[in-house]
């Protein structure tokens, strides 16, 4: 199941260089545009991230661990918890 609500909606891009020769910036926007009024983030972040050669992971991970919520959400059982839910030794494995 695909959850119908997301609390960050990105919108990836590429800006063009301002002089030939020179390499594309490679953009992300966090805030509603006029063309993407869906985009949003509710982990603080920039409204535009400029992420040209660097690791996205090390730019996101501080607003997401600090604002993101702590649910795990288990994909085997489709549960939402605090944590992962601890499978039952007497239940047989049925995959």
């Amino acid at each position: 199941m695909i959850p119908g609500m997301f609390d960050e909606v990105w919108l990836f891009g590429v800006k063009p260089a301002g002089q030939p020769g020179k390499k594309p910036d490679y953009m992300i926007n966090t805030c509603p545009t006029m063309e993407f009024e869906t985009l949003r983030t509710s982990c603080n972040m920039p409204s535009e991230i400029n992420w040209t050669n660097k690791n996205l992971y090390e730019i996101a991970a501080p607003y997401l661990n600090k604002y993101g919520k702590k649910e795990v959400i288990d994909a085997t059982s489709q549960t939402s918890t605090g944590t992962s839910p601890t499978p039952d030794p007497k239940t047989p494995d049925t995959k």
